[in-house]
C-alpha cells in the first residue's frame, strides 16, 4: 500500500519508515524509488533535499561511506555509530544519522532499518539554521515535537469543522491509519497558517 508521506517537509516516525520498508516493493514500482547496493554516487556530487533510496539489506554498523575509485566527493559523508529506537518505547525500527557537508551546505541522513530480509531506507533532508520554505529544515525539527498546530485536539476540532471539504477524514470513510496522520499533517499546517493570518487582519482591523 503506498502513501506519499511528507518526507520532503520533515523527518518520517517510526510507523512511517516501517510502512515504507515493508513496502518497498510497491514505492519502487509506483514511485520509482531505488534500491542499491551502496550508496549511490549522487549523494557525493549532487545530494538533493527528500531524497530516499532503499540499500540491499545489511548491518547498520558495517554501513559506512567508503572510498570509490576515480570518483572525487566534494560532499563528505560521516555516519554516527550511535544506534536509535524509533520511537524510543516499543521501537518500530532503528536508525542511525549521517551529515553530508560541503562548504556551508550540510544534508542529513537518516539510515533506517527494520528487519534483515527487509532493505534499509535512506532518507535525506538538506539541514540549515534558519528555516525558508522550500530550501531546507532546522536541524532539529520533528512535526509532534516543534509543529504547534498538530493535536489531537486540534485535529478533531477540525474535522467537525470542516466534514463537507475533508470527506475522507469523516469517521465513515475507511482509512489506513498512518494515511490520516499524513493527511491530517497537512490540512492542519494550512489551518494554522490560515488561522493566524486570520488573527493578524482581525488585530489590525481594531486599529
Amino acid at each position: 500500500m503506498i502513501i506519499q508521506f511528507p518526507w520532503t517537509e520533515r523527518w518520517l516516525n517510526g510507523a512511517e519508515y516501517e510502512h515504507m520498508i515493508k513496502f518497498y516493493n510497491e514505492y519502487m514500482s509506483e514511485l520509482c524509488l531505488q534500491i542499491y547496493f551502496e550508496h549511490p554516487s549522487l549523494i557525493y556530487t549532487s545530494p538533493s533535499h527528500g531524497l530516499i533510496y532503499y540499500l540491499k539489506s545489511q548491518s547498520l554498523r558495517d554501513l559506512g561511506f567508503p572510498r570509490i575509485k576515480g570518483l572525487k566527493k566534494p560532499f563528505k559523508w560521516k555516519k554516527m555509530n550511535f544506534i536509535t529506537n524509533l520511537p524510543k518505547q516499543k521501537p518500530r525500527v532503528t536508525y542511525l544519522v549521517a551529515t553530508g557537508k560541503l562548504s556551508q551546505l550540510c544534508y542529513r541522513m537518516h539510515i533506517v532499518y527494520y528487519k534483515e530480509q527487509y532493505p534499509i531506507l535512506c532518507h535525506m533532508l538538506r539541514i540549515q539554521n534558519h528555516f525558508k520554505i522550500g530550501v531546507g529544515i532546522p536541524s532539529r525539527q520533528h512535526f509532534k515535537e516543534n509543529f504547534k498546530g498538530y493535536s489531537e485536539e486540534r485535529n478533531e476540532k477540525f474535522c467537525e469543522d470542516n466534514k463537507s471539504v475533508v470527506i475522507e477524514l469523516d469517521e465513515d470513510v475507511a482509512m489506513h491509519p498512518l494515511k490520516k496522520d499524513a493527511l491530517m499533517y497537512m490540512v492542519c499546517r494550512f489551518r494554522g497558517s490560515l488561522e493566524e493570518l486570520g488573527d493578524n487582519v482581525t488585530n489590525k482591523c481594531k486599529y
